[in-house]
């Protein structure tokens, strides 16, 4: 008998694509790969940041978010 396949891949927020990835961000209910999850304003990489800020769909680093 077959077993049901229990493992979903999440759609990444920024690319589309599934992450099959053995690790994903999810912030406030939306994944990334690590290599999407981006600053929305300057583009800096913040997969080993360690904060990042969400509003309004839209990832932000520290400084980009204060202004």
């Amino acid at each position: 008998m077959a077993r049901p396949n229990y493992t979903e891949l999440r759609i990444c927020t920024a690319c589309g694509e599934p992450i099959a990835d053995k690790y994903l961000f999810d912030i406030d209910g939306c994944a990334w790969h690590g290599s999407c999850l981006r600053c929305s304003v300057c583009l800096t990489l913040l997969e080993r940041q360690p904060s990042c800020y969400f509003r309004d769909r839209h990832v932000y680093c520290r400084a980009d978010y204060a202004k």
